[in-house]
């Protein structure tokens, strides 16, 4: 089913509860109208029916007085659903592992995570190959915040130079550097398996953008489901118990919704 068919199938469904909660109030509200003529009953109903927003029994929309027009957006983010496809498959195949040998990704990656606590890991993996001992020593060893691979045992060795050239050379840090960096790739790789299942702002989003157009309708949408929630939760100050509770199919789809966006953004 699509996002349209599940928010048309939901909207169907909302209108037939209204209509029925619409009547059996009206009905509750006729038995409260006791005294005078036909015509003061009457305005006595309408009067209580205006007070609830129920100025039309026959429409929803207007009972929560939708602005944004969801149904138009969700056609959108189909239509580009073609183009998401491969964007989905490169996601797919996007591991820690992989991310870490590659330079581009490693990149993006860097990106991401700065300002962050595992912002230091990001710039040492980027940029150790490219180092000498020293300088990589003064980088990532000797001083804050890069100080915090002191913990490793992996670098004691390297401590232990003092970062001083000639013992720096004697205990073959280059060799130590590499350890290191396989270290901390081994440590990464399975956190950042964890993190590609973060939807929309997340990791994978970073590494392998959607095109514009497709995340900007699906953008929209999120944007409009979300002001329909709004004016759905909000409704409840003006009808708190609604019997059938029309608005409780319009909520399940709009989460349905929600979740679909979210994985595929």
């Amino acid at each position: 089913m699509s996002l349209r068919d599940t928010w048309g199938k939901a909207k169907a469904q909302s209108k037939k509860d209204f209509k029925t909660a619409c009547k059996a109030k009206q009905e509750e509200l006729a038995k409260k109208a006791k005294g005078g003529d036909k015509a003061a009953q009457e305005k006595y109903v309408k009067g209580a029916l205006d007070q609830m927003g129920l100025t039309d029994d026959e429409d929803p929309d207007k009972f929560f007085k939708f602005k944004a027009d969801l149904g138009p957006n969700l056609d959108k983010v189909e239509k580009q659903l073609a183009s998401f496809a491969t964007v989905l498959a490169e996601r797919k195949k996007l591991t820690g592992a992989r991310v870490l040998a590659d330079y581009s990704l490693l990149a993006k990656a860097e990106k991401f995570f700065t300002g962050k606590s595992t912002e230091h890991l990001f710039h040492f993996l980027a940029e150790i190959d490219n180092l000498d001992s020293a300088t990589a020593y003064k980088k990532y060893i000797q001083g804050p915040p890069f100080d915090k691979f002191q913990n490793l045992a992996a670098v004691a060795p390297l401590v232990a130079t003092k970062g001083d050239p000639a013992k720096l050379k004697a205990a073959n840090a280059e060799k130590l550097f590499m350890a290191l960096k396989a270290f901390v790739v081994k440590d990464l790789a399975p956190k950042l398996d964890k993190g590609m299942e973060g939807g929309k702002g997340g990791l994978a989003q970073a590494l392998v953008p959607g095109p514009p157009a497709f995340e900007a309708a699906v953008d929209a949408a999120c944007a409009a489901a979300t002001t329909y929630l709004k004016a759905i939760t909000d409704s409840k100050a003006k009808w708190p118990d609604p019997k059938p509770d029309f608005r409780k199919p319009l909520i399940d789809a709009l989460g349905e919704i929600d979740t679909v966006l979210r994985k595929v953004m």
